[in-house]
């Protein structure tokens, strides 16, 4: 048995495979595959060792491991898993339905992933037995770490629903999942990943995207990195209700500020509730991470403004909006 090897092209790889099986031995084990989260999404992990390069294999293979060759090298682990045994490749099957997780907000939807789902199509209703009506296709549970999947920002606001959700792959798609519900769209929630700045109405110089030493950052791999100084302004789709930050610090955090506006041009200073979770350094330099969570914003919000006090990595924001 050939141990754990990594760090490599796919052709590096297949060129491994190939040794294995003309040497006839049993079996390799490549660094690193992951599986599915029991609350949504997968694990995630890298190493220092991988050149701040490869981060952990998900089956099938997505966007968010492309700079990786992620989706080749998955499907040439298939292959070659089933050549070993001198056995055809078979057909890739349908995946089994998702199991879509209790749910109080329409805006963080999670669900239990299919082994080899490419994406998930989520249906909503206004009643349990339907008409259901399909309101995303095709929705990747790699894109985020350990946050929730799913934003349903076409809701009615002070409608109730019910959610299921059907897996799919090129085989196919599955039948629907199990119902959950009802689940009640208070509000609308925008959700900021950093993946880049589209999202973003403006901000200044001091700021420059991040995806490098995710180990170090509880393993997001879409992050804003900023020096003191630094801005950025938010501008939704309505009248904003609250608004949650999250963050990395190197040392102690130094808090950003926090304003609000309703026209965009004058903006007054807000609180944030402030939620540390360090468990203290370590080998590799953990950063520390903290939470700002503004309950409550005043009526007629329209603009959010962040600035930097100190140098900071932001990782999330969410903004509830909406009458």
């Amino acid at each position: 048995m050939l141990g754990e090897f990594g760090f490599i092209g796919t052709e590096a790889v297949r060129a491994v495979l190939e040794t294995v099986r003309r040497e006839h031995l049993s079996g390799a084990l490549i660094w690193s595959l992951r599986y599915h989260h029991r609350h949504g999404g997968f694990f995630w992990h890298s190493e220092p060792a991988g050149g701040d390069f490869f981060k952990a294999y998900h089956w099938p293979g997505f966007t968010s491991g492309q700079v990786y060759d992620e989706t080749a090298l998955m499907a040439l682990m298939r292959e070659q898993a089933f050549a070993i045994q001198g056995v055809p490749v078979p057909e890739i099957e349908i995946p089994k339905p998702p199991t879509l997780l209790p749910a109080q907000d329409a805006g963080a939807l999670r669900w239990q992933g299919s082994t080899g789902a490419a994406g998930y199509d989520i249906e909503r209703a206004e009643r349990e037995s339907g008409p259901w009506a399909r309101v995303a296709v095709n929705v990747s549970d790699a894109d985020v770490q350990y946050q929730p999947l799913f934003s349903d920002v076409t809701a009615e606001i002070g409608q109730a629903y019910y959610y299921r959700a059907r897996a799919r792959n090129p085989a196919g798609v599955s039948g629907p999942g199990n119902v959950i519900g009802p689940v009640h769209a208070n509000s609308l929630t925008f959700v900021d990943e950093f993946e880049n700045d589209s999202k973003l109405l403006v901000r200044s110089k001091h700021w420059i995207p991040a995806h490098n030493e995710a180990r170090k950052y509880k393993e997001d791999i879409h992050r804003l990195q900023g020096t003191q100084g630094g801005w950025l302004i938010y501008r939704v789709a309505g009248p904003m209700q609250a608004a949650r930050v999250y963050a990395f610090f190197a040392d102690q955090p130094a808090d950003p500020v926090f304003q609000i506006s309703k026209d965009g041009r004058e903006f007054a200073n807000i609180a944030a509730q402030k939620s540390d979770y360090s468990a203290g350094g370590g080998a590799d330099g953990y950063l520390r991470p903290v939470r700002y969570d503004i309950p409550s914003l005043p009526e007629g919000t329209l603009f959010l403004r962040i600035e930097l006090t100190g140098p900071a990595a932001l990782s999330r924001v969410e903004i509830h909006y909406g009458h």
